[in-house]
């Protein structure tokens, strides 16, 4: 390994270390604080601003190209309850036999470092094609509830052209999986009253089923 690597994997060392648990209000802001000093230090301006909840890391890095890319990532973690299935210190970035063992260290605290890394080195070996926006949230492992308020009142700061999210995966054959696009999600409830009152369990043979009748419902939609 050598010195860039190294000073590489104190950095993720470092960053998985910091408990930035969003649903308990743990340490986001130095979180915060930390990636926006990294950036700053590498050459990629940036700021952190607030919302209605925690704050996001913005950064910029103007190549002077025709085209941006707007790199998403979030830096909160979820709880590590229960302790006790834990090998090692949820927030200790053990390193044993070549793996890192910590909250976050895949999800999305690699991610984030990794790409990170991988952009700066195509900026020193001057292959970066595109114009970067970096967009780091405090709240996804939440649900992301002041993102969107974010966006609308940020919307001329954040313009680009693509957009790069978390979430890949690994293939049956051990290649990795890019996908190119995602549509969303869709959520719904569905209610179904076949009574005004409860009825005891003996009528199930004769009485009508909320239960089946939205699994018949279900069935016709697909």
């Amino acid at each position: 390994m050598n010195d860039k690597m190294k000073d590489q994997l104190d950095t993720f060392v470092d960053f998985l270390k910091m408990p930035s648990i969003s649903a308990q209000h743990r340490h986001i802001r130095e979180t915060a604080i930390f990636l926006s000093h990294l950036l700053d230090e590498n050459g990629i301006e940036s700021k952190i601003l607030e919302t209605d909840g925690h704050p996001v890391v913005f950064g910029n890095f103007d190549a002077g190209k025709q085209k941006t890319l707007l790199v998403y990532n979030h830096y909160d973690v979820q709880p590590v309850d229960p302790l006790d299935e834990w090998k090692c210190d949820p927030f200790s970035a053990e390193i044993k036999d070549g793996r890192i063992y910590a909250r976050g260290s895949s999800d999305n605290k690699g991610t984030l470092i990794a790409r990170i890394f991988g952009i700066l080195r195509a900026i020193e070996e001057n292959k970066l094609n595109v114009n970067l926006k970096f967009l780091y949230e405090g709240e996804e492992e939440i649900g992301s509830h002041s993102l969107e308020n974010f966006v609308d009142s940020h919307r001329e700061i954040l313009k680009s052209d693509s957009v790069i999210m978390e979430g890949s995966t690994v293939g049956v054959d051990g290649r990795p999986i890019i996908s190119l696009g995602v549509k969303g999600l869709v959520y719904a409830e569905l209610r179904d009253e076949v009574s005004s009152s409860d009825m005891h369990s003996s009528n199930a043979a004769i009485a009508p089923n909320s239960a089946w009748n939205i699994i018949l419902a279900l069935g016709k939609a697909i």
